[in-house]
């Protein structure tokens, strides 16, 4: 059953048309709920003033030069290598771990951008999207290794910690409060500087063999690779990015994080006249210094490391405060009152209530502005100053003030956590989707909901542009005998060309262990090898062993092995 459609259809025709405009291009703002029209020539050129950086990013002219398939075929030789290695009488990356981080069919990283609307003349954030490339699942792998050896002393978690924070400090009136930013972090951080810290860390992290069997050499070898390797293509070009780490590579912002722990520790710890405080997400960090010594720590700061340089923004003294995250810290006398900042392109615009989404999706959305209308404000009249703006803001978004009230009573309940016997995200359908949560919630399996179609959806991101030409990996597929009603569903990461040439190759060799060729050989009929069926798309290798176990079921014609699902679903299936 299709979603409903709850637009107008003079609205439809105009998205429509947007969308076929290819004068314009349409994406998401950089932060903010905004989505940005833009002249197709003005994104074109700044994308070409961003790559055009020599110091960043090498075009690779040879235009024979793919360096993907180059990439994998080092870096599985690399897993290879470290896969024969023992760490005692134990693989330092065992079977079902190397199968996972094995890479094949890969494609090129994407770059887009993404605007800073606001910021003057609006530049793009770079991003690269490396899902699919070569190093993608080595890079998550990693992730799960390094992140523990973040010490997050100065690291603040989200606005709620930060304001809970803050409030035990007091200001003089000779201090100033001071945010100082870094400048393109990511693409500023130095490959040596990142692979020298993060080697230190792990040489005294007492835990790792709890995490991996890898040694530290190998793990720094895998980093490097990483590292090293960030190539992308756009527009029908090939880069290599030979400064910094790629925004978007998943281990990305936990080197950007141990990087900046060790310029920020550095800095306090040497400074002639360290801030009174220091907070810091990300890049971004808020603290206090005097009056008269901000110059001073600023070039301080600056002469850790010649590539990562920080600005600075001053607080407004007339009352106006000093933004951080999506707070704002203005001093009362010594004390510090903290509120909840907007910048000045917020657009106010939230889930419609009206739009096709699951309850569970509305309720969330006005608890968690409840929420923070009482975690950040630091007065009772900013807690009820922002409640009352939130309300008004809800009601504006078709929010019927019954709902609103009811979410606020339920923001008292504690949140009751049940065992589980496993997790599912289902595609919502008004209707159905709740019917089918419920029968799994009896078993005890969490569900969670995923809207079908999006206003967002209608329009091709740059990095889904860029991705037109890819070959299609991740698929479960449905092969048919052309002499009876035998069928044979299979799941590859691969392509299906490459799959389904094995197939073929195992029915010509009379593979005892195929199915397929045991079928043809053991009835003397032939498989349609020239009509497979794609039946779905995965990317994660569970879901769709998954996928191929419920076509499978559903199918009494099916003569496939596959794993065993819960008798829950079975019937689900077979309904």
């Amino acid at each position: 059953m299709p979603a409903a459609v709850n637009i107008s259809t003079e609205e439809k025709r105009a998205l429509n048309n947007l969308r076929k405009d290819e004068q314009v291009t349409i994406v998401p703002a950089d932060k903010g709920r905004s989505v940005v029209v833009m002249d197709m020539d003005e994104y074109k050129e700044k994308v070409s003033v961003l790559l055009n950086d020599t110091n960043t990013y090498l075009k690779i002219t040879d235009k024979r030069s793919n360096p993907t398939s180059s990439v994998e075929k080092d870096l599985n030789k690399l897993l290879l290598n470290i896969k024969e290695e023992k760490n005692g009488d134990i693989s330092q990356i065992g079977p079902g771990l190397y199968k996972k981080l094995y890479c094949s069919n890969s494609t090129p990283a994407s770059f887009y951008g993404l605007p800073k609307i606001h910021k003057p003349e609006r530049p793009l954030r770079p991003i690269t999207s490396s899902i699919g490339s070569p190093t993608y699942a080595v890079s998550k792998h990693l992730v799960s290794i390094l992140s523990p050896l973040r010490r997050n002393r100065f690291c603040v978690k989200n606005s709620s910690e930060f304001a809970q924070k803050i409030q035990q400090h007091t200001v003089a009136s000779d201090e100033i409060m001071v945010s100082f930013d870094v400048k393109s972090l990511f693409t500023s951080i130095p490959v040596d500087l990142a692979l020298t810290i993060a080697n230190e860390r792990l040489q005294k992290d007492q835990d790792l063999a709890e995490r991996t069997n890898m040694s530290i050499s190998n793990i720094m070898r895998l980093l490097e690779f990483v590292l090293n390797h960030n190539y992308f293509k756009h527009d029908a070009i090939h880069y290599k990015q030979i400064f910094g780490c790629a925004m978007g590579s998943p281990i990305s912002p936990v080197i950007a994080d141990l990087v900046m722990e060790e310029i920020e520790e550095t800095a306090i710890a040497t400074a002639p006249h360290p801030p009174k405080w220091w907070f810091r997400y990300v890049d971004d960090s808020h603290t206090c210094l005097k009056k008269d010594q901000v110059d001073e720590f600023h070039q301080h700061l600056n002469s850790i490391n010649p590539s990562i340089q920080f600005t600075l923004e001053l607080e407004d003294t007339k009352g106006q405060g000093l933004p951080f995250l999506d707070t704002i810290t203005t001093r009362r006398g010594t004390q510090l009152e903290v509120n909840v900042y907007r910048k000045p392109t917020h657009t106010d615009r939230y889930l419609d209530f009206n739009s096709h989404h699951p309850m569970c999706h509305k309720r969330s959305v006005v608890s968690t502005l409840l929420r923070r209308a009482q975690n950040i404000p630091s007065t009772q009249k900013g807690k009820r100053d922002e409640t009352k703006r939130v309300k008004a803001v809800l009601r504006d978004n078709n929010y019927p003030s019954s709902f609103i009230s009811s979410c606020e009573r339920s923001l008292s309940k504690l949140p009751t956590d049940l065992p589980s016997n496993g997790f599912v995200v289902l595609p919502y359908v008004q209707g159905i989707s709740e019917r089918i949560s419920r029968i799994l919630r009896q078993q005890q399996i969490k569900v969670a909901f995923k809207p079908l179609r999006t206003l967002n959806s209608l329009f091709p991101r740059p990095k889904a542009q860029e991705r037109v030409d890819r070959p299609q990996s991740g698929t479960v597929y449905k092969i048919s005998c052309t002499n009876c009603s035998f069928v044979y569903y299979g799941q590859t990461e691969r392509s299906l060309k490459t799959r389904i040439a094995e197939h073929k190759r195992a029915v010509s060799m009379f593979d005892h262990n195929s199915k397929i060729s045991c079928h043809v050989h053991e009835n003397n009929h032939e498989m349609n090898f020239g009509n497979v069926r794609v039946v779905g798309h995965e990317a994660n290798y569970h879901e769709r062993l998954f996928l191929e176990a419920w076509f499978s079921v559903q199918d009494p014609q099916s003569g496939n092995d596959h794993i065993a699902i819960p008798e829950v679903y079975k019937s689900l299936a077979c309904a």
